[in-house]
Formats: C-alpha cells, structure tokens, sequence
C-alpha cells in the first residue's frame, strides 16, 4: 500500500588505528573517477566521470567485480546511497540530479527537481529522511530536495546563495548538520540554515578539497584534491592546527565515503582507481636491530587507538596479566596514554571521539629475528564478549661487543 522511509542512530564504540597505511586497489576499469559511496553490505559504487558511467564494485567475492548502473549519464561525478540502496547521481553533464532505483536490479532512472535549474552539480548527499543534497558547482550554492522530489518547487536553497565558490563535495551528519567543500574550505551550516549567518568555516590548510564524509562522532574526512592527501578533522576544527594527514599517496583524491567498521573509501582520480584505507586493521611495528640487554635506538614506537564511535571504549579487567597485554622482551612505554589494565584492578574507557598512544620499547633478550604483539581487548561495535586487536611487533637482536678494559694498571679484563 505504501513504502515509507525509517531510519534510527547507532549507538556505540568505533576502534580505528589512524596511523594506519595499508591501502588496497577495489575493482578495475575506472577513467578518472570522482565521486564513491558504501552501502550497508559493503558495496562501494563510484561516478565514473569520463567513462560516463556510475558502477558498483561488488563486496562478495573481495571487491573484483565490477557492474555498470542505469544509463544515459553525461559526466557522472557525486554519488550517494540510502538506506534501501537507492543511488543518487550528481549528472553534471546534463546538469541534471538522478536517482538509480535499486528496485528490479539497478535498471530504472529518474530524475530529481525536474524543472530546476541545476548548473554542473558535483556532489550529493542523502540523510536517514531520504532528503537529498547537491553541491551545485556552477550556481556556487547548495541545495536540498525533499525525499522523492520530482519537481523544482520542492528544491531549496540552503545557507547563502552563491555563498560556496565552486561548490564541489557535500556531506550530512546523523544530526543534520551539512557539509560543503569549495574554494579551498569547508563549512558547515545547521539544520534548516537558510542565510550566510548559520554557516561557518572548519579547519584550514586545505587546497581544492572536494570529497567530504563524517563519522559518527563528527569527525569530517577530506579529500584534499591539490595536496593529494585524505585528511581528518574532529568536530568544530577551526583552524588547520586540529586537522590531520590520515593518508598519503593518493593522486588528485577527490571522493570520499565511510563504511560502518570506519574504513574510508577514496575515488583517487588522478590515478583513475577506487582505493580503500584499511583503517580497523592494526598497523605493525618493526624496531631496529638491536644488541641483546639494550633497549633499541628507536624506541619507543607508538600506535594511536582512535573511538570514532559515539559512545565510550571499554578496556575490560583480563582474567590474568595485563590489557594490553605484551609479548616477553617488548614492554609498554611510559608514554603510553592507553589505559593499562591490571587484573587486579578496575576496567578502563576511552571516551567517543578522542584517541590514546600505545608506546613500545624493544629490548631483545636473543640473537636474530624476533616477533611479537601487543594484544588490545575491548568492545568495539559493542562487541560481547570482548574483542582483541593484534599489532604485530617484529625486531631483531645482535651479539653485544664486550670491550676489554684496564683499571688504575691493573690487569686487562673483558665486562660487559
């Protein structure tokens, strides 16, 4: 009889490990894509701008499959996904606003606000009501269509008319806040903002950012086009002394998406390919050679532990021994800022949207290679019972040269 939309937030912790720099290559075939979105099941669909085409890269199956969406794009680069699935494409070239119905297999396309006057639309962006956001390069402006909206009189102007130069990426939070990349910033206007008076500037330092993303801690992603860095920025950031470099690497990174474990996936344009940064997965450290007894030149190494989620971390007491725990011979730093928890003692927390340093010492107690890890139990995703994260320590030890030595004339002796 009728379909409506429901939707709801979420509510827990998030571990990711920030410093993290492993990135793998998603599908294939790509011509300098612009815009990429996560569905729920791990799907990522990408604006295949010059091929004209919007594509899902398949999850099943490890991300090799690569399927075309719909037809009769021109220029495809912002997309979005809702809750149901359903695609939304900025279509610059034909100055249009779509929406690629995921009823019957991706085949049906129907344009929104028909009658409005959209100019070179760039990014998109859909919230849990189904409302729908363009980033309208042109007209400088953002706009906001009503869940459906076939007609120019349920578009609106958002904010201050023409007040976004070059308006490139948008982004909407689970509050409603909305985000807008362009000229080299990003703003944010509150719900319902209809004047420049609602609207104001985050961060800094960037050059043509044009993907945008947040978490649920309202951490905002960026992709920073001119400076070929993905960054991060914590809620409120409003200078660039808040906003860090998550990854390097990239090539004229333009489109940016979240999944819901908190990896970011990247349309890297320059390099025409989609690329995600695996930010749950525990980085590795390895420690320079060392000789056994003397802890190693560059200790300590440290890992950041980040809650992107919107409730507190748990660290739990373990049954025995210490969380985290660590391998013989590798010993937490004394500038570790994660909580150490004790058996004997009391659980721990790190509260949403802050992070901690988990600092290691290498002290080699043999000769040759050596492993090892540092193991963090926690609720992550409101996991229970607990889950573990294992960061791979490796190093290797080396035979001391023990020096011969003469006390006040007396005979030659070999210490240590």
């Amino acid at each position: 009889l009728a379909t409506v939309l429901i939707y709801g937030t979420g509510s827990g912790p998030q571990v990711v490990f920030p410093g993290s720099t492993t990135i793998t290559t998603l599908g294939s075939g790509f011509s300098q894509p612009l815009g990429v979105a996560v569905d729920g099941g791990g799907n990522v669909f990408v604006g295949d701008t010059v091929n004209t085409t919007v594509k899902e890269i398949v999850a099943a199956g490890g991300y090799t499959t690569v399927t075309p969406l719909g037809s009769g794009f021109n220029t495809p680069k912002g997309v979005a996904v809702d809750g149901a699935g359903n695609v939304f494409v900025a279509d610059s070239g034909n100055n249009a606003v779509k929406e690629i119905l995921a009823a019957g297999g991706y085949t049906t396309v129907t344009t929104l606000g028909i009658g409005f006057t959209f100019n070179g639309p760039t990014g998109v962006a859909v919230d849990g009501s189904g409302n729908v956001y363009v980033a309208d390069n042109g007209d400088s402006s953002v706009y906001e269509m009503s869940p459906g909206c076939s007609s120019a009189s349920c578009v609106r102007t958002l904010g201050s008319a023409g007040g976004f130069g070059s308006a490139a990426g948008v982004a909407v939070d689970g509050n409603g806040n909305v985000y807008v990349a362009g000229s080299g910033s990003v703003k944010k206007m509150t719900p319902g903002c209809n004047s420049g008076a609602c609207v104001t500037s985050l961060g800094g330092g960037f050059n043509t950012p044009i993907g945008l993303a947040v978490d649920g801690s309202g951490n905002i992603y960026v992709g920073d086009f001119g400076t070929n860095q993905v960054k991060e920025m914590p809620a409120g950031c409003a200078s660039s002394g808040c906003v860090a470099i998550l990854g390097s690497g990239f090539n004229a990174p333009a489109g940016v998406a979240l999944d819901g474990t908190g990896n970011v996936y990247i349309a890297d344009r320059g390099d025409s390919l989609v690329k995600k940064l695996n930010l749950t997965t525990p980085p590795s450290l390895s420690f320079a050679t060392t000789n056994m007894g003397s802890q190693s030149s560059d200790s300590p190494k440290a890992v950041t532990v980040a809650n992107i989620g919107n409730a507190a971390l748990t660290f739990p007491v373990p049954g025995t021994g210490e969380n985290p725990s660590v391998s013989a011979r590798l010993t937490l730093d004394g500038s570790t800022t994660c909580p150490e928890v004790l058996s004997s003692g009391s659980a721990g927390t790190l509260a949403a949207g802050t992070n901690c340093e988990l600092a290691v010492d290498f002290i080699p107690a043999a000769t040759g290679s050596i492993t090892g890890s540092v193991v963090l139990t926690d609720n992550t995703l409101n996991a229970n019972p607990a889950v573990t994260q294992s960061i791979g320590l490796s190093g290797a030890g080396a035979t001391a040269i023990v020096p011969y030595i003469q006390v006040n004339g007396g005979a030659w002796q070999q210490v240590a």
